[in-house]
């Protein structure tokens, strides 16, 4: 099979659920129909799955094949099934989506597209990705603007998409499905109420009403740690937002102090 001529055969399993000392614990798992001897990944920007992933089983290695990080056994013989602990905090990836923007109450916006892989080396588009999400009883999935429970599964591709994890309740309004962290300083939970629905309308009244089933949906995240990152970016019918700060409140006291 020539290279990014894969039907892709892989499913890629995301689970969340909590350990013995109640702490979040993320797990992403591929499962090949068939016998492979490499997984690669759609997208190695800064080839930091080796730092940031850990296998649960000490055969496998991620490791460098050309311009990718693939999955292998470190004997180099086939498998079907391999599954890795992520690290479920917030990282700069260059030119590309932060696998995991947390929100101050414990929720999380995951981007998708850091989990592509494929059985061969993928295709540009990276299409038919099949994906599955599972999460503790007491939190929710929000999916394409709806809501489940338990679990979900979908296909995705291209440049991926933004799902929200946790025990927040959207808000809907005319135009948008907003998850905004309930952290964040009120000016900038006032703007997004004031301001967001008044562009939606803006846009709806010169170009006519959106065509898409669901509603474009706003992911605002405040990580409330030190830091200084700040990341935004749009996917189709997603807006999302992310502050790595834990000053955002002095910040604006100081300007309006001055």
């Amino acid at each position: 099979m020539l290279a990014g001529q894969s039907n892709n055969r892989l499913t890629i399993n995301l689970e969340k659920n909590y350990s013995a000392q109640v702490q979040a614990r993320w797990f992403v798992e591929y499962e090949s129909e068939e016998k492979v001897r490499k997984i690669f990944f759609h997208n190695s920007s800064n080839f930091s799955r080796s730092n940031r992933w850990s296998s649960i089983s000490d055969a496998f290695e991620i490791t460098k094949d050309g311009e990718h990080e693939v999955i292998q056994r470190k004997d180099k013989s086939e498998f079907k099934r391999v599954k890795f602990e992520l690290t479920p905090s917030y990282t700069h990836l260059p030119k590309n989506y932060a696998p995991f923007s947390p929100f101050s109450d414990g929720g999380m916006a995951i981007h998708t597209g850091r989990f592509f892989a494929c059985d061969n080396a993928c295709d540009q588009k990276a299409q038919n990705m099949n994906m599955s999400l599972s999460v503790p009883k007491d939190q929710h999935i929000i999916l394409d603007g709806q809501i489940y429970y338990n679990s979900a599964r979908w296909k995705d591709g291209s440049n991926g998409r933004s799902i929200y994890i946790g025990q927040q309740e959207p808000l809907e309004t005319a135009g948008t499905f907003s998850l905004i962290d309930q952290g964040l300083p009120a000016e900038i939970k006032d703007s997004f109420d004031r301001d967001i629905p008044k562009l939606m309308g803006y846009f709806e009244r010169n170009l006519g009403s959106l065509l898409a089933k669901e509603k474009p949906t706003l992911f605002a995240s405040y990580a409330n740690i030190e830091g200084t990152s700040t990341q935004g970016g749009t996917l189709p019918n997603q807006v999302f937002m992310h502050w790595n700060h834990n000053d955002l409140n002095k910040k604006f006291t100081m300007k309006r102090l001055y």
